[in-house]
């Protein structure tokens, strides 16, 4: 029999299960750009990397700083698609991105220092907000710590540093004083690596911040860097150890 109380499923019935059976166990095909592998979050962990690099390379000059807005927008958008955000925050992640790059880019051929420098801070301000709640909800449903989740969580600590970064640029640009002790504002390379050798409590001391907002950040900046490291991705690599044997 091919009834629906038969012991024989019908054409349809057994393509109804043949689809049900291509979904991940987030009821994605494996295709969807949340699809559960290492190698997904690994790439962003790379993005966020190169971004880094790149931008301690060339981020003192206007282009320089342009271009690392390029590679930070990419990066949200390629966090937003891995994480499997919804199709409308990526259009709108993209257009913002898009029109932020266009304007930086004129700003920065007309001469426009500030404002440049504005737009490109705001690109990043996107980045380190957005990406590490896109990874957040792209990990949460997991129900073992696998090695995605570590990677995912190692990309927000990366995040974490850019954050400050971010919030470091801010605060020179607002500031009427210089921000750092040496009586220099600074520029992304020097916040950048300001902001990982506190992160990391390295503190080589050659660069300090002055104003007491700035050093109230960078001390905020440590206790969430070692905070993060002792419980987040400690507990983490712990539990992957313990799966494994």
């Amino acid at each position: 029999m091919t009834g629906a109380d038969g012991p024989f499923e019908s054409d349809e019935s057994i393509a109804t299960h043949g689809e049900r059976a291509t979904l991940n166990h987030r009821g994605k095909p494996p295709w969807h750009p949340g699809w559960d592998s290492a190698g997904a979050y690994g790439l962003v962990l790379l993005s966020i990397l190169l971004t880094i690099i790149v931008a301690a390379a060339v981020g003192r000059s206007q282009w320089g700083r342009w271009f690392v807005a390029v590679l930070q927008g990419a990066t949200l958008l390629l966090t937003l698609n891995i994480s499997g955000a919804k199709l409308r925050a990526r259009i709108t992640a993209f257009v913002l991105v898009a029109l932020g790059l266009i304007v930086a880019a004129i700003t920065v051929v007309i001469g426009d220092t500030k404002t440049s420098y504005v737009i490109a801070a705001a690109i990043s301000g996107l980045l380190v907000i957005g990406a590490p709640v896109a990874i957040v909800r792209g990990v949460r449903s997991q129900l073992e710590v696998t090695v995605r989740t570590v990677l995912a969580a190692l990309s927000i600590y990366l995040l974490i540093g850019l954050f400050f970064a971010f919030a470091f640029s801010v605060m020179a640009i607002i500031d009427t004083g210089p921000f750092f002790a040496s009586g220099i504002d600074g520029v992304l390379p020097d916040h950048l690596y300001f902001s990982y050798s506190t992160l990391t409590t390295v503190g080589f001391g050659d660069l300090a911040a002055s104003g007491d907002l700035g050093r109230m950040a960078s001390a905020l900046e440590a206790l969430v860097g070692q905070l993060y490291l002792v419980t987040v991705v400690a507990v983490l690599v712990s539990n992957l150890r313990g799966r494994r044997g």
